[in-house]
């Protein structure tokens, strides 16, 4: 079972489930797989370590904390 309305009206090729595989497949070390499933898995990892390092010191700088 899954979410993703492409699966399940048939298709086989999603772009979202696609990169979710690929960035699975990166953080396992296979990364030809990964580049064949997705070739922007490193780039979405980029951006989300990204916002983490922006949120954190923010949240250093702000000092609000809730």
């Amino acid at each position: 079972m899954s979410l993703c309305p492409l699966d399940q009206l048939g298709f086989d090729w999603c772009p979202g489930c696609g990169l979710g595989r690929s960035m699975s497949l990166l953080l396992k070390g296979d990364f030809q797989a990964s580049w064949s499933m997705h070739p922007l898995a490193m780039f979405a990892y980029l951006v989300i370590f990204s916002r983490i390092w922006t949120l954190i010191n923010n949240l250093k700088t702000t000092h609000n904390y809730g």
